[in-house]
């Protein structure tokens, strides 16, 4: 089977576009046409040396449609789109041919579904309230301006797509129910952003260790995540965190985030073993450091009552790749097979006597360590390569 998918809007989203390529390729039957850009080329090839993978990369920016009218060339008999954010009206306007089957990925199902501009007036108002800088306050209005427009052509793609009754790809179980909220029952799968691979790691002992390693996943930034909360717990008590945790804040903290900057710092320097990232973590770099972690925190704001309806969270997906038990808020909706290896914290108070408890309780670590491990083994690429094949054409 040739498979073609189209990655040229988000390069983040690469984690998304590896994992259906080592699915996929699991089977030596099937060859992947990778449609993108020359960066996210370069970020699939750290961990994809597939022989049965092309690259087909855009390099004229100024033809996106011409690129996109070119996946008909290839004889190919489906088509992933792994996130449209932007050039709405060029996908809207593509026709594949004719028996190819076409596969629309979710990620933010309010933005196809609800008010632009309403959606925005939030977002940017949340923005302002985080005290961002100058700078980035204004590339958000800037962004949340661009999006209203664009949203003429994403309400007809979407319109298009329901028609033609494509297959969804989401995320969850909760997302697949948060989607039909709003249009009924469609054709579904449920598939991860990221796969299992490492898996001597499930037959490797368990380490036992002075301190408990927390991994914090995702771009330090306030308005994404709830730092402030999150470290004001550990502010509180210096000298227990110290004692016993170490805690990788796995994503880039840049300048517009000054004020968390020096918060971390003073936290570090007050001797807390707390590690931050400046640049961007390359993936092999952060694959080490998932490994090397105990526990996954997910420090969501506790306002979004619909956080894992409407789209998913890294720590979800990182829970998988590395085999790790979670920490979440009690209303993240979480799959079912998760519920064995979570704990959940009502607030940041609450985080803070999970902390102690499992500083206290060393065997209820490692118990939901071993469950964590065993819910990632359904999760390799030869595993899921059913779901995805669920309808062969």
């Amino acid at each position: 089977m040739r498979i073609g998918i189209i990655e040229i809007c988000v390069e983040g989203h690469y984690v998304v576009v590896s994992a259906l390529i080592k699915t996929y390729l699991s089977s030596a039957e099937n060859e992947v046409y990778m449609f993108t850009t020359p960066t996210i080329k370069t970020l699939l090839e750290v961990q994809n040396h597939e022989p049965g993978l092309h690259f087909v990369i855009l390099e004229n920016t100024g033809d996106v449609k011409g690129f996109i009218e070119s996946m008909n060339n290839y004889g190919l008999d489906r088509i992933h789109y792994t996130t449209i954010a932007r050039y709405y009206r060029e996908f809207y306007e593509f026709n594949p041919e004719n028996g190819i089957k076409e596969f629309f990925h979710f990620h933010n199902i309010d933005q196809w579904f609800m008010n632009a501009i309403r959606l925005q007036a939030v977002r940017i108002t949340n923005v302002v309230r985080a005290g961002n800088s100058f700078k980035s306050t204004y590339n958000h209005i800037k962004y949340g301006l661009k999006d209203i427009l664009w949203d003429f052509y994403r309400k007809k793609l979407i319109k298009k797509l329901l028609a033609k009754q494509v297959t969804f790809i989401l995320l969850s179980d909760a997302q697949q129910r948060y989607l039909e909220s709003f249009t009924g029952k469609v054709d579904s799968i449920i598939f991860p952003s990221l796969v299992f691979e490492n898996e001597s790691l499930l037959n490797k002992p368990l380490k036992k260790r002075d301190k408990i390693r927390v991994c914090v996943p995702g771009a330090v930034i306030q308005s994404k995540k709830e730092y402030d909360k999150f470290l004001l717990q550990i502010e509180k008590d210096i000298d227990f965190y110290k004692k016993h945790y170490v805690f990788d804040l796995l994503g880039r903290l840049t300048d517009a985030e000054p004020k968390l900057l020096s918060r971390i710092v003073q936290i570090k320097e007050r001797g807390v073993e707390i590690y931050y990232y400046r640049e961007f973590i390359d993936v092999v770099e952060f694959d080490e450091k998932l490994y090397a972690s105990d526990i996954i925190l997910s420090n969501l704001h506790l306002s979004d009552g619909k956080e894992g309806q409407n789209k998913e969270t890294a720590a979800v997906y990182q829970m998988i790749r590395g085999a790790k038990p979670g920490l979440f808020p009690e209303f993240f909706v979480l799959d079912s097979y998760f519920s064995d290896s979570v704990l959940k914290f009502s607030d940041y108070e609450a985080l803070d006597q999970v902390f102690r408890r499992l500083a206290n309780d060393p065997a209820l670590l490692e118990t939901i360590q071993e469950k964590a491990r065993k819910i990632s083994g359904n999760f390799t690429p030869r595993n899921l390569l059913n779901r995805l094949t669920k309808s062969l054409i």
